[in-house]
């Protein structure tokens, strides 16, 4: 495999596709920044994604992964989406109450997470 390696960038549901990917992928990546990892046996989780619901347990590798959660994520009520990507190996951040990170959460261009996304890749050396 040639050229440099990428780091991967999730929100919400494509966290838990990036654990599937993970689990069954020997593909090289740099990195992983989660945001905002839903909890699949949530309330709010929506029913047409259940099928995401079963979580691989096999970690997601060597490679540094930074999971970002605000704490009162309605699609993590309990923070146990973020403790699960823990145990799979994730730096959590947990930022205050921020809801759901997205567009809705009127966090506009989300500079915060940018700065969170430059700090990781220098810490990282990427």
């Amino acid at each position: 495999m040639g050229g440099a390696l990428h780091v991967a960038h999730t929100h919400s549901l494509g966290c838990l596709l990036f654990a599937h990917w993970r689990a069954g992928s020997s593909r090289a990546i740099a990195a992983a920044f989660l945001v905002a990892v839903p909890d699949p046996s949530g309330p709010a989780f929506p029913a047409q994604a259940k099928a995401f619901g079963a979580l691989p347990a096999t970690g997601f590798g060597e490679r540094p992964v930074l999971a970002v959660a605000s704490e009162n994520d309605p699609y993590d009520p309990t923070a146990s989406a973020i403790a699960w990507a823990a145990r799979q190996g994730a730096w959590p951040c947990r930022l205050g109450p921020r809801g759901h990170l997205n567009e809705a959460s009127n966090i506009g261009a989300w500079p915060e997470g940018q700065g969170l996304l430059a700090d990781f890749l220098d810490e990282i050396g990427e």
